[in-house]
C-alpha cells in the first residue's frame, strides 16, 4: 500500500520552486497571482451576463414565436397546427434542458488514483512522449491523462478538454459535451422552425389563419425573423464546425495539432488519420454514451457515461496510456500541451 502511494503522488517539487523568494520576487508572485485572479472573475462575470442572455433570447423568442405568433399562423385545432406546436414546445424544452445541464455539468478534472503507475524518481521528470501519453501540468503540479489540458479560467485541468464557452460559462469536456452538442442541435431546429415559417410568410409563400391579427404585429414579425435568423445561421456553423469534430473524435486543441501531424505525413507520403478516430458511431457513444440507437442519443437524459474519460482507445488498438506506436522519442512530457502531432496511422 505504501509502494502505491508513493507511484501515484504527486512528484516533489523542484529546486528552484521551493526556493525563498526576494522581496522583488515576492512583488511579481502577488501580482501575477493579482493578475490571475482578477481574470478569473472577470471571465466568470462575463460567463454570467453571457448565460444570462442565452436563457433570455431562447425564452424569449420562444414565447413570441408559440404563444403569439404560431396562432396566428396556424390553427391549433387540427393535426398540423397541433404538430407544430407541440414541436416548438420539445424544441424550446430541450434547448434550455441541455443547456442548463451544460453550465452545471463539470466536464470533469483528472483523478490522479486512475491515472498508470508513475515513478518520477526513475525517470526524472524527462519521459519520453513515445512511452506513455500521460503528461504533466506545471499548474495544478499532477499528472494529466491523454486528451485533458489546463484552462486557465476554470483554474484546473479538464478531462478531454474541447473549450472554455463563455455561453455556459463552463468548460466543454468529457462529461458534458453531450449536452454542449444537443444544445446546439436544438437551437437550431427551433430557429430553424421559426425563420422557415416567418421567411415564407413575408416572401409571400404562406397564407396564415388569421392574416388581419398577424399584420397588426408586422414589428414583431421582422424583429423575430431578424433575430431567429441569426442564430439559425451562426449556430449552423457552430454546429457543422463541433459535428465535425464529434465525428472524427477530436477536440478544438487537438485539431491543430492533427492538421500538422497530417500535413507532415502527407509530405513523408504516409497516410494519417486522427490517433481516436474509430468510426463515426464508437465516436459518439463516447460523447453520449453506450447507446444501440442513434434517436436515443438525443432525448433528454443524465445517465453517466460508460467511459470515465481517463483512458481512450486508439486506432492502433492500444489504449491510450500504454504506448505510443511510433516509438519515436520526442519532447520532454510537461514541455508542450499537444502530445498527439507525429502519430502516423
Amino acid at each position: 500500500k505504501a509502494t502505491v502511494s508513493v507511484l501515484y503522488c504527486r512528484p516533489p517539487p523542484p529546486p528552484h520552486m521551493t526556493a525563498p523568494l526576494t522581496l522583488w520576487g515576492r512583488a511579481v508572485q502577488r501580482a501575477y497571482a493579482c493578475m490571475v485572479v482578477g481574470g478569473t472573475v472577470f471571465m466568470w462575470c462575463i460567463g454570467i451576463f453571457c448565460v444570462g442572455l442565452a436563457v433570455t433570447l431562447i425564452t424569449v423568442l420562444s414565447y413570441y414565436w408559440i404563444g403569439v405568433l404560431m396562432p396566428c399562423m396556424v390553427d391549433l385545432e387540427d393535426a398540423e397546427g397541433k404538430f407544430q406546436f407541440f414541436t416548438a414546445c420539445w424544441l424550446t424544452f430541450n434547448s434550455l434542458f441541455n443547456h442548463y445541464y451544460a453550465c452545471i455539468t463539470h466536464p470533469g478534472v483528472p483523478c490522479n488514483e486512475r491515472l498508470p503507475p508513475l515513478n518520477p524518481q526513475e525517470r526524472d521528470f524527462k519521459r519520453q512522449r513515445g512511452e506513455m501519453w500521460a503528461r504533466f501540468c506545471k499548474t495544478c503540479w499532477q499528472w494529466k491523462p491523454p486528451r485533458a489540458h489546463h484552462c486557465h479560467f476554470c483554474q484546473t485541468c479538464v478531462l478531454k478538454m474541447d473549450h472554455h464557452c463563455p455561453w455556459i460559462n463552463n468548460c466543454v469536456g468529457h462529461h458534458n459535451q453531450r449536452y454542449f452538442m444537443n444544445m446546439l442541435m436544438y437551437i437550431w431546429l427551433a430557429t430553424g422552425q421559426a425563420t422557415a415559417f416567418l421567411g415564407l410568410y413575408w416572401l409571400g409563400k404562406f397564407k396564415p389563419i388569421n392574416p388581419g391579427k398577424l399584420a397588426a404585429l408586422e414589428k414583431t414579425v421582422i424583429l423575430e425573423l431578424m433575430l431567429c435568423g441569426v442564430l439559425f445561421i451562426m449556430i449552423s456553423l457552430f454546429l457543422i464546425w463541433n459535428a465535425y469534430l464529434m465525428l472524427t473524435n477530436q477536440t478544438v486543441i487537438e485539431f491543430y495539432g492533427n492538421c500538422q501531424s497530417a500535413a507532415d505525413a502527407k509530405q513523408a507520403g504516409r497516410t494519417w488519420r486522427p490517433p481516436f478516430d474509430l468510426g463515426w458511431f464508437p465516436n459518439m457513444q463516447q460523447v453520449y454514451g453506450n447507446y444501440a440507437q442513434l434517436w436515443m442519443m438525443f432525448m433528454p437524459g443524465t445517465a453517466p457515461l460508460h467511459t470515465d474519460g481517463h483512458s481512450y482507445v486508439t486506432v492502433f488498438g492500444h489504449d491510450a496510456f500504454v504506448t505510443n506506436p511510433t516509438g519515436v522519442p520526442q519532447q520532454d512530457d510537461y514541455e508542450s500541451d499537444s502530445d498527439l502531432r507525429l502519430v502516423p496511422a
